[in-house]
């Protein structure tokens, strides 16, 4: 199993805070650096920008200057005598004009028209490239000055000025004087480079400058260095910076570059230190801003933590203790946050928990004691008193069941209302309440029945107690509409372990004890026999109990019997039967239940158990692929009664099941008692898909005109007239009139009672839709009815 790994929710907070505010330190410190450096490389542009816009105004003054002394030199006529005075008189000018001019010349040449030398103040010996270029030069902007080397560099100038022999003069300076930088500025300097034609660069001129090593520069030194400009260059521990220019007029034979060097070893410290405090700046900022998120966080995540780990305490209903340790954590008056609305809410949350806690425990102990006792009398009801009773039976208690039912209670109910019959039955559970000690169990075990067991007591003493019980019932008196309502009652009495130790044992041998009582004429006790025992399922007594409680005791169960169509010669349908099993678990014929159930008002209620079964089988069927339709039998007062015609309709559509599965069988008397209400039933459920079939149709006052008034879909041919058809030419003639009377309404019709080959080829002959007997077969369980359902 993976490993699963939890991080608190402050953890990930810091986590994910600090990532951002690293990244945003990263960018600020990346972007101010850039910026730094950006600014740091405009300034070194400007700066370069400006000292060669200082060197190009520079020389172009110096020209102008030139042009001024040369023009006095020739308003003063001082060169009529040059040539005789042999240099001398120029040596004079020289001498003058750097002492008034400022001029730093060191010698001047007098040139001609073909630019030959004719006279000079000093000695030089020019080389033949300086002297094309004196001989070509022609005066301009480009032109009008020339780098001259030898043993050292010279700048040489060439005036505008023309004297009186066509000749001009070529003012020589010292190179090393001609940088327009101040001497006081140590930071910037000027070196002259010559490019070799293995592409070296050899150093030609430069003014010494200290603690600069001219030597250490020379590796960093190439031309697109030079003309793209270089800075971080340390020598001797500082940090320079240069650019080089091309200069065209030189005397070199290689490209000359006039290579400007600047000192910017304080301005790279200022880099550093701007650099280096961004770095700090952001950290500390960093680090302020952890530490704060952290204070601010501290309480409202501990709030939270608490709250957490204190929920647990809401599922064992400690919400006293939970909203004592989340008050603890106290709340931010004036800056309150989430985590204070969440104490809030987990506070009114545990509240509100609470109550809801005690209306369901107050909810759970009603419902709890509606399972178990009777709302009307407040004593405890079947349930209950099967448990309690099981309870004592299986800890080896002796004692006696006394089950009594109240005589003609449905009398009082039908005659003054259930308000009498109510009032009656509180006050007979008060009488029996007040008789009883506190020891005994008493229970109300269902509409008019009750139910009392007496520990450690033997048959003669319970039968005081029953004559003592039916001596005060004799006493109730309710008034009803009409008259006074005496109560009595009917008591059965049975002991444990004589007559069992299971209380539905008892329980049964207690109610054929009771209805024993009734047939001796009621208002009176009968103990149970064991020699009743052989007879009892002949007895109308036995099946009046056995209809009470069938149902809840499940000893019901369906059997089908298949319907044979003639035509097609296949089973389409089967009958739905209804068989009872008695104490001994054997089968038998539901006939006598049935009447029992009609009589004591039960048959509604066994009718609609067998219609629930019959829709949970065809769920099955339809599960298994199965189309075979069911036909149910309906009893006269369930089909005349409008609730349990609504009933079946709830129940087809609560399990989706179709009408067209389902033929309804009703007999000609439930029909014909109210035939207006027949209609209305029958068109209720022929409108659910259902279909009608008219049961023992020939019997007892049949009529024909219920063929004619009832919309019905199939005759049901009573099995009297079939058993002894090939015997009896009247029920052959009877049969085919029947059929032909039954296909002229478009009724189809069903032959019962087919018990052998004889019978089912006659009906055929006759032209029966449909046979049902045991030659084509008897009922069985659904498992052999349909045994490709079985698993």
């Amino acid at each position: 199993m993976k490993k699963s790994y939890s991080l608190g929710l402050g953890s990930k907070v810091m986590g994910v805070t600090f990532l951002l505010l690293l990244l945003i330190f990263s960018g600020y410190t990346y972007l101010n650096l850039t910026n730094l450096t950006n600014f740091f490389q405009l300034e070194r542009r400007v700066v370069f920008s400006y000292q060669q816009h200082q060197i190009s105004t520079y020389y172009e003054e110096l020209y102008s200057r030139v042009d001024s002394v040369a023009n006095q030199i020739k308003s003063s006529n001082r060169l009529r005598a040059v040539r005789l005075a042999n240099n001398v008189e120029l040596k004079e000018i020289v001498k003058e004009v750097s002492g008034r001019k400022s001029l730093p010349i060191s010698a001047l040449l007098l040139v001609d028209i073909e630019g030959q030398v004719t006279a000079s103040s000093n000695e030089m010996l020019l080389d033949d490239k300086t002297r094309s270029w004196i001989a070509l030069a022609q005066v301009d902007d480009a032109d009008n000055w020339f780098v001259y080397c030898r043993n050292s560099c010279q700048l040489l100038v060439r005036s505008e000025t023309q004297f009186g022999f066509g000749e001009s003069l070529i003012f020589v300076f010292p190179y090393h004087q001609m940088t327009p930088i101040s001497k006081s500025d140590v930071r910037s300097f000027q070196i002259l480079l010559e490019e070799k034609s293995d592409q070296a660069l050899n150093l030609v001129f430069s003014r010494r400058i200290r603690n600069f090593d001219f030597n250490q520069l020379t590796p960093h030194l190439n031309v697109p260095d030079i003309l793209q400009g270089k800075g971080d260059i340390n020598i001797n521990g500082r940090i320079y910076e240069f650019r080089g220019y091309p200069i065209e007029n030189t005397n070199l034979s290689g490209q000359a570059y006039l290579l400007i060097v600047n000192d910017i070893n304080e301005l790279a410290n200022l880099l550093r230190s701007a650099t280096y405090n961004n770095v700090i700046y952001g950290f500390g900022a960093l680090v302020l801003a952890i530490v704060l998120l952290l204070y601010l966080l501290r309480k409202p995540l501990k709030r939270i933590r608490t709250v957490i780990q204190s929920l647990p305490l809401l599922a064992t209903s400690r919400h006293h203790d939970f909203r004592h340790i989340v008050e603890e954590q106290g709340k931010q008056e004036q800056f309150a946050d989430e985590s204070d609305e969440l104490g809030e809410a987990s506070i009114s949350l545990s509240h509100q928990l609470e109550t809801l806690e005690s209306q369901l425990t107050q909810r759970a102990n009603e419902l709890e004691w509606l399972v178990n006792h009777d709302p009307l009398t407040e004593l405890p009801n079947r349930r209950m008193f099967n448990t309690e009773i099981a309870k004592r039976l299986s800890n080896n208690a002796n004692g006696c069941l006394l089950f009594m039912d109240l005589d003609n209670f449905k009398y009082v109910n039908d005659i003054s209302g259930h308000k009498a019959g109510d009032t009656m039955l509180t006050q007979v559970s008060t009488t029996l309440e007040r008789l009883l000690p506190s020891n005994v169990l008493l229970a109300r075990v269902s509409g008019d029945e009750f139910a009392v067991f007496l520990n450690d007591i033997d048959l003669a003493a319970a039968e005081v107690v029953g004559q003592r019980i039916l001596q005060l019932i004799g006493e109730v008196c309710v008034a009803g509409r009409k008259e006074i309502h005496k109560a009595s009652a009917s008591i059965g009495i049975v002991a444990s372990p004589e007559h069992g130790t299971d209380i539905s044992e008892l329980l049964s041998k207690a109610d054929i004890a009771m209805y024993q009582a009734k047939d001796l004429g009621k208002n009176r006790l009968a103990i149970y026999h064991s020699e009743n025992v052989g007879t009892k399922v002949n007895n109308d007594w036995y099946w009046l109990a056995k209809a009470q409680r069938a149902i809840e005791e499940q000893l019901l169960t369906l059997y089908f019997q298949p319907l044979f169509d003639n035509q097609r010669e296949e089973v389409r349908h089967w009958e739905v039967l209804l068989r009872v099993r008695d104490e001994e678990g054997i089968l038998r014929s539901p006939y006598q239940l049935i009447l029992a159930a009609e009589k004591n008002g039960y048959i509604s209620q066994l009718d609609l158990w067998v219609i629930n079964a019959a829709l949970d089988q065809l769920m099955i069927n339809q599960e298994r692929g199965i189309e075979q339709r069911l036909a149910i039998n309906l009893s006269a007062k369930s089909f005349s009664d409008e609730a349990v015609i609504a009933q079946i309709k709830q129940a087809m559509q609560r399990r989706g099941v179709q009408g067209s599965q389902i033929i309804f069988e009703i007999t000609e008397t439930a029909a014909l008692s109210n035939l207006v209400q027949a209609v209305e039933h029958i068109n209720v459920l022929k409108g659910l898909g259902c279909e009608i079939a008219l049961d023992d149709f020939g019997v007892g006052y049949s009529s024909f005109h219920s063929l004619k008034s009832l919309p019905l879909d199939y005759i049901k041919i009573d099995g009297s007239f079939v058993k002894d058809c090939p015997k009896r030419p009247d029920d052959q003639v009877f049969i085919k009139a029947l059929i032909n009377i039954a296909h002229n309404f478009g009724h189809k019709t069903v032959a019962e009672f087919v018990e052998n080959k004889e019978i089912h080829d006659m009906m055929v002959s006759f032209g029966v839709d449909y046979s049902q007997g045991y030659y084509i077969g008897k009922p069985v369980p659904p498992d052999m009815a349909w045994p490709e359902q079985v698993n």
